[in-house]
């Protein structure tokens, strides 16, 4: 990628969740139109990125005590799911 590219992956990366395009446009003197051409570069290069097929977890046990979870799956990603019903554990070891 060239530095330029970088740079606005960078720019658009930083922009609040909450702040709507046009205000971000307008405070950045960045036009709409290219805000939304490198927009979809940035999901594109995204969607790239998405593995194909299995994707190893990680299961971290933990106490199941007063509440607390059973266990955690963490994808590579980051996403975690936590488990706190010992049913849905069960099914889950038979599972894997």
């Amino acid at each position: 990628k060239s530095t330029a590219a970088i740079a606005m992956f960078d720019l658009l990366r930083s922009k609040p969740e909450a702040q709507s395009a046009k205000d971000f446009c307008l405070q950045n003197n960045l036009d709409e139109g290219k805000y939304y051409y490198w927009r979809k570069k940035i999901l594109d290069n995204t969607e790239q990125r998405k593995p194909e097929g299995f994707v190893a977890l990680k299961i971290k046990n933990t106490s199941s005590d007063n509440g607390r979870p059973l266990a955690a799956l963490e994808l590579p990603t980051g996403s975690r799911l936590v488990i706190y019903d010992p049913c849905i554990m069960t099914m889950l070891k038979d599972l894997l």
